[in-house]
C-alpha cells in the first residue's frame, strides 16, 4: 500500500486572526460532501472578525511560516483593482458586473468572493498537495488561467493578479 497523502492534512484548513499572527487553528472540514463543499461549508462557519484569515496550507507546529510548510488543499488567485496603476476600493458597480460575470461561470476556479479592492478565485484540490514544486506549478497555471479570463471578459479595466503573494506558501487569504 502507498500512502499519498497523510490523514493528519487531507481534511483541514487553517484558521487565524490578526495579520500579524502567525498561531493557526486547524479547522477539519465537513465529511461526506465533496472537496468543494466542505471548504465552502468551513468557509461559511466562520464568524466574520476583523482581520481574519484563512488558508489552504497546513504547516507543521500550528505556525504559518515556510519552512514549516506541510501541504495544501487548493491554490487561491488574489486579484487587484488597480484602475491607473492604483490599489483601490472597487466601484459598486464594477463589483456587480464582476459578481455576475463569476456567476455566469466566466471565471475559472470552484469558487469566488468579492474583496474591498479586488476578488479572489480558489481552486479547491481532490486531495492534498505535499511537494511544494508541484504546489507551485500549480499556483502558475491557475494564475495564468485566471489572467486570461481577466483579459477576455475585463480587458483595460485594471484588474491584476496579484504576483507578489501567488507563490508565497507562509500566506494567508
Amino acid at each position: 500500500m502507498i500512502v499519498t497523502h497523510p490523514a493528519s492534512l487531507v481534511k483541514y484548513l487553517s484558521f487565524g486572526a490578526g495579520l500579524a499572527n502567525p498561531t493557526i487553528q486547524r479547522m477539519e472540514l465537513p465529511f461526506g460532501t465533496t472537496p468543494v463543499y466542505s471548504v465552502l461549508q468551513a468557509l461559511e462557519a466562520v464568524p466574520s472578525v476583523v482581520e481574519a484569515w484563512w488558508s489552504p496550507h497546513i504547516w507543521s507546529g500550528d505556525t504559518r511560516a515556510s519552512k514549516a510548510w506541510e501541504g495544501s488543499h487548493g491554490v487561491v488567485v488574489d486579484v487587484d483593482y488597480c484602475p491607473a496603476g492604483n490599489h483601490t476600493d472597487m466601484p459598486n458597480d464594477i463589483r456587480a458586473r464582476v459578481s455576475g460575470l463569476a456567476s455566469a461561470g466566466q471565471f475559472p476556479g470552484n469558487l469566488f468572493h468579492t474583496t474591498p479592492r479586488g476578488f479572489r478565485l480558489i481552486f479547491v484540490t481532490d486531495h492534498t498537495i505535499l511537494d511544494r514544486i508541484v504546489w507551485k506549478w500549480a499556483a502558475t497555471e491557475v494564475a495564468t488561467q485566471v489572467e486570461r479570463a481577466i483579459q477576455f471578459n475585463l480587458p483595460g479595466q485594471g484588474f491584476v493578479v496579484d504576483s507578489s503573494v501567488q507563490y508565497d506558501i507562509a500566506r494567508l487569504v
